[in-house]
């Protein structure tokens, strides 16, 4: 990624779950071959390695999808302490939501706002917070981590469930595989579905509710100006989806609530891969160091 925030080279492997030693094989290829393309001048320009991922993966064997000794391995696994020693460049980590949210804020259009929400659909839904135009990433670095918010089970009556279990890209995976079709095309082009038919309408349609009730509960306890949806998905869907949401919204009582924007976001599908990125330029040329990861490191 260059100053201005292109994207000079990428890779892309999807698999359908991720261990240790897969994520550690990938940097080694990423450094090797990414930096190798590189002119000796820009190679000096480098600030660092960042790496965005969900935290405490073990917890998430449902959605996640890998066996129980992949998900032990991740339980024991300190990826950063691990790249760090195959790297020759500082390498900083933090939650793939909370990257994401820094992408925005460094190189999206939600800068005019001061104070937003960020939401990232992904296989989990996660997102970050910003307040006077810095990422605060909370006491323990889960700050809008939007996932466990309890909304209404649609299933069971006086039930809750979490937002993840709806507006989840694993859950229009699940619809997907009921339905025959093979939910491999979610993650083989996220930004080129193709034609997913009424699966991914119904998704839309209760994600679109469950982002809703997320979207006034957060605004209801921080004065949000602006809430920013993004995700690992076509344009043509975030569309959609931030449309559903909106007319949801309009649906409920909003008394005592001040005026608020519901925007699509503006990096896309890449957006924790960029985060990622941004981590290092963060880290030593923004105030939001302090807050961002010595805090954090402390916490954890």
């Amino acid at each position: 990624m260059d100053f201005r925030g292109h994207v000079l080279r990428r890779i892309h492997e999807p698999h359908p779950y991720s261990s240790p030693e897969g994520v550690l094989a990938l940097f080694r290829r990423g450094a090797t071959e990414l930096a190798g393309g590189l002119s000796e001048s820009q190679r000096r320009r480098i600030a660092g390695f960042g790496i965005a991922s969900p935290f405490e993966l073990w917890n998430w064997e449902p959605q996640f999808g890998a066996p129980p000794e992949v998900l032990e391995a991740w339980r024991h696994a300190d990826i950063a302490a691990e790249a760090q020693r195959l790297s020759p460049w500082p390498v900083y980590f933090h939650n793939d939501g909370t990257a994401a949210c820094a992408a925005e804020l460094v190189l999206g259009t939600a800068t005019a706002s001061a104070d937003f929400l960020y939401i990232f659909i992904g296989s989990f839904i996660g997102g970050g917070v910003v307040l006077n135009r810095h990422l605060y990433p909370g006491r323990t670095g889960y700050g809008g981590a939007v996932g466990p918010m309890p909304i209404p089970d649609p299933l069971r009556l006086g039930q809750y469930q979490q937002v993840l279990r709806t507006a989840s890209i694993f859950v229009l995976g699940e619809a997907l595989r009921a339905a025959g079709r093979d939910p491999a095309v979610l993650a083989i082009d996220p930004d080129d579905w193709g034609d997913l038919g009424k699966p991914l309408d119904d998704w839309i349609d209760a994600a679109g509710r469950a982002l809703a009730l997320t979207i006034v509960s957060a605004v209801s306890v921080i004065d949000f100006e602006t809430i920013v949806i993004d995700g690992a998905f076509p344009l043509s869907v975030r569309r959609r989806l931030v449309d559903a949401a909106r007319a949801e919204i309009a649906q409920f009582d909003l008394q005592g609530v001040a005026p608020f924007n519901v925007v699509e976001g503006s990096i896309g599908s890449a957006a924790r891969e960029i985060g990622g990125a941004t981590l290092p330029l963060l880290a030593n040329f923004t105030q939001d160091r302090e807050v961002l990861f010595k805090d954090f490191e402390a916490a954890r």
